[in-house]
């Protein structure tokens, strides 16, 4: 292949639709994507160098396309801190793509993606302030400023979670824009959702439902059947409040530092008289 660059990634956040926009790219003809969901190359790869020729195999290029590819873990700053260092070295003239999402409903979504996979128990809500990896999932501000560190503001592309799944057309000729390839026309590619996995599935006895889980709840072992149960635990209003608390000031930052107004976020989380989440 002629082009042994990665032209663009879209680095994050988990849970905050990046499976939908990478469905959607991969359609593009300007574009060649990975083979690979989310090969996290330059996260989780030792000896880059010498395992290059083996990822860039994961790429069916042609003519003059442009390379790109989706690894949330690129935004795992706390976990992978090297990787935005890693991704300039690459490439310099890389171009970044971040998908925000409010980020207790992304923490929310992210709890419950786990819980579904076996690999936390649902005991786990009790102490979720205490997971670290939950919180700083949901930082961008750090996240984005660690790139920003390598790469210039002007190669960095902010989405909005909830901006994309109402206008998803919208946003995708927005990001054809900023990869300057050309945009497709509606008919062109398929806007349909990907990796919804957070709708709980419908059972038509409910009453039956909430007996099965208390059943299996009650197992020692009742983590590993999580995932097959069609429910979604819905955070109560005082966690909501907690995890903002300790959001707070990162979404501040967040709003500076992109000169945008967050408020649809954090109005969630504000009281009434009741003292309820309005």
């Amino acid at each position: 292949m002629e082009n042994n660059k990665l032209n663009f990634v879209i680095a994050g956040g988990q849970k905050c639709g990046t499976t939908s926009l990478a469905a959607q790219l991969s359609q593009l003809k300007s574009i060649c994507f990975c083979k690979e969901k989310e090969p996290h190359f330059f996260s989780k790869t030792p000896n880059i160098k010498e395992k290059m020729s083996h990822y860039l195999s994961l790429f069916d290029v042609q003519n003059d396309q442009i390379l790109g590819e989706a690894s949330t873990t690129y935004s795992f700053i706390d976990e992978y801190p090297q990787v935005p260092k890693i991704l300039f070295e690459h490439n310099p003239d890389l171009k970044i793509i971040f998908m925000l999402r409010d980020p207790v409903a992304r923490i929310e979504s992210h709890f419950n993606h786990r819980l579904r996979n076996g690999s936390i128990s649902n005991k786990a809500l009790e102490t979720i302030g205490e997971h670290v990896c939950f919180l700083e999932r949901s930082m961008y501000f750090k996240q984005i400023t660690a790139y920003l560190e390598y790469f210039p503001a002007e190669q960095i592309e902010v989405i909005f979670f909830e901006d994309y799944i109402k206008k998803p057309y919208q946003t995708l000729t927005s990001v054809c824009k900023f990869l300057q390839i050309q945009q497709p026309t509606r008919d062109e590619v398929n806007l349909e959702a990907q990796n919804v996995s957070d709708a709980s599935l419908k059972f038509k006895n409910r009453r039956i439902l909430k007996l099965l889980i208390k059943l299996v709840e009650k197992l020692p072992f009742s983590y590993k059947l999580s995932r097959f149960l069609p429910i979604k635990v819905r955070f109560k209003p005082a966690l909501k409040r907690l995890l903002w608390s300790s959001l707070d000031t990162d979404v501040s930052n967040l709003e500076k530092l992109l000169n945008v107004n967050c408020e649809r976020w954090r109005n969630k989380y504000t009281f009434d008289k009741q003292n309820r989440i309005q």
